[in-house]
């Protein structure tokens, strides 16, 4: 297969506000690839199994804004946050075993929306110091194969994380809770014996580890 080329133009900017309270960062970019190399499952032409290939995609471009900025609202109240936007897309994608234009495939891990919000509280308690925080996560529909495998592919789907931190001196105690909203999406998938007319014969998926709560003490010496 050809080396695969990209030529990657970005335009982004850093500002303070509000006297230094607020901190907006954005950036826009657009990648322009050539040759994209992308692997493919495929049954082996002697016998059983299955062999993986590497295909180019003769042209492929990701356009895409991104902005995050972090809020100190009051002293106790900050507010973090970022947003992503994706437009990924295949110019020229032929499959190499049947000749079929593959070009209506999306690109994988290539989800057109992903945001999160996380607000944050920072109390003085007693000598020590409180911080309780809550993450929301988001993200767009996701295709985790190559042919697009109806059975890896994620729907839309948000997870919570959150944690309630006191440091005192060298000692701190945390609670934290993971995917709090018990989430079961996929994570990744890969075809196994795949072909553009029966994409992902077998898929192997991880899904999401569920809600899970913890308790860390930790001691800096």
């Amino acid at each position: 297969y050809d080396p695969e080329t990209v030529d990657n133009f970005e335009l982004g900017t850093k500002s303070e506000w509000l006297n230094g309270r607020l901190r907006l960062n954005a950036s826009i970019f657009y990648m322009d690839f050539k040759d994209k190399q992308e692997e493919q499952s495929v049954p082996i032409s002697q016998g059983t199994g299955q062999q993986t290939i590497v295909v180019n995609a003769g042209q492929a471009t990701i356009t895409g804004l991104e902005v995050d900025f972090n809020w100190l609202a009051t002293e106790v109240f900050s507010l973090n946050g970022n947003l992503g936007l994706l437009d990924a897309e295949y110019d020229e994608l032929t499959d190499p075993i049947t000749g079929t234009d593959l070009t209506y495939l999306k690109l994988r891990r290539a989800p057109d929306v992903t945001a999160t919000i996380e607000p944050v509280l920072t109390f003085n308690v007693g000598n020590g110091v409180l911080q309780a925080r809550a993450a929301w996560h988001y993200v767009d529909d996701i295709e985790y194969t190559f042919l697009n495998s109806p059975q890896s592919q994620a729907p839309a789907h948000s997870t919570v994380d959150a944690s309630i931190v006191y440091t005192l001196n060298n000692l701190t105690f945390s609670l934290w809770g993971l995917n709090l909203t018990d989430d079961d999406s996929w994570t990744q998938g890969y075809d196994v014996i795949a072909d553009v007319n029966n994409p992902g014969a077998w898929t192997y998926t991880a899904v999401r580890p569920p809600r899970a709560y913890g308790v860390n003490v930790s001691y800096r010496f």
